[in-house]
């Protein structure tokens, strides 16, 4: 797929007949004796969710193909949503911290939403690591992700050096 990220030219798709029970021809095998419809397959072993009428059904695989599936690891190579999220909100913030001037006039309001910003970070840290504590990730990962020691996070957190196994 033209402009597609670095790591993604290995996908190839392709059309594969489907059977009458479903099943799937060899990949290759374009006789289509006994076949009923078309697959959007991938050599990586991605499937569409739907199949494709025999009657055109290369074409409407190929569009399945690069919607469902090349399209979203093409945005997953360009940026995941979760970092643009992430620089968002650490632009924001920086935009409120540049802003901060305005407090000579008004320091309680500046003070304010400060003491709001830290509650909601407080808070939303919190959430995190009972997520990343469910996830069972490792102590080291999860401090370096909050930019600190992990001894300092055990402490602070009560975060296991070796979390739980279910």
């Amino acid at each position: 797929m033209r402009d597609a990220p670095a790591g993604l030219a290995q996908h190839i798709g392709t059309a594969i007949a489907v059977l009458g029970d479903g099943a799937e021809a060899v990949p290759g095998d374009f006789s289509r004796a006994g076949s009923v419809a078309l697959r959007a397959a991938c050599n990586c072993g991605w499937r569409a969710s739907a199949d494709c009428p025999l009657l055109d059904g290369e074409a409407q695989a190929e569009r399945l193909w690069r919607s469902e599936h090349m399209l979203p690891l093409c945005a997953l190579g360009e940026e995941p949503a979760s970092e643009r999220i992430g620089r968002d909100l650490v632009d924001r913030m920086l935009n409120f911290q540049h802003n901060l001037p305005f407090a000579e006039t008004s320091p309680l309001e500046g003070l304010r939403a400060a003491a709001r910003i830290r509650q909601i970070a407080d808070l939303s840290v919190h959430q995190l690591l009972a997520v990343a504590l469910r996830q069972n990730l490792p102590l080291q990962q999860v401090a370096d992700a909050l930019g600190t020691d992990p001894s300092a996070l055990q402490a602070d957190t009560g975060y296991p050096d070796h979390p739980s196994r279910p």
